[in-house]
């Protein structure tokens, strides 16, 4: 009987670990017989909304905890400046691509940047951290004041 008992539990462990792994499709395999589920489609998390910031006053301010921008998409008027809070122990950095906007935001200080649109003309950039890019990035779009 002891015999008996091992191949099937072989079986058992077997078709366990054929069902387990984490594939897009739905594999079971129990003996002989295989079936596989159709594959599911999987959802993108929904894309954060911008930060509609123009009816803040003549100053927004954007965070910088732990190597994140927050808000991370932002909405300006052309005449408002921009504050980087950066709270995190660590130098970030606020490059705008396409844009000749390259600053520094040292370790638990404060930066402020005069009305955005003597820099940047009204339109959707992309802008980002180059010192921990791609993960500490965003977007800036900047209307008429």
């Amino acid at each position: 009987m002891r015999i008996r008992a091992m191949p099937v539990f072989l079986m058992v462990v077997l078709a366990t670990a054929a069902c387990g792994g984490g594939g897009s499709t739905g594999t079971t395999t129990t003996g002989a017989q295989t079936t596989t589920a159709p594959a599911t489609a999987t959802t993108a998390p929904p894309e954060e909304e911008c930060s509609d910031l123009t009816g803040q006053g003549p100053q927004v301010t954007i965070v910088t905890p732990e190597n994140e921008f927050v808000p991370e998409c932002v909405i300006v008027r052309a005449d408002q400046g921009i504050t980087f809070d950066n709270q995190d122990f660590s130098l970030h950095n606020f490059l705008v691509k396409k844009a000749d906007i390259d600053i520094d935001l040292p370790a638990g200080e404060q930066t402020s940047l005069e009305a955005i649109g003597g820099a940047l003309a009204p339109g959707t950039y992309e802008f980002l951290c180059k010192y921990h890019s791609p993960s500490m990035a965003g977007e800036i779009t900047v209307v008429e004041a």
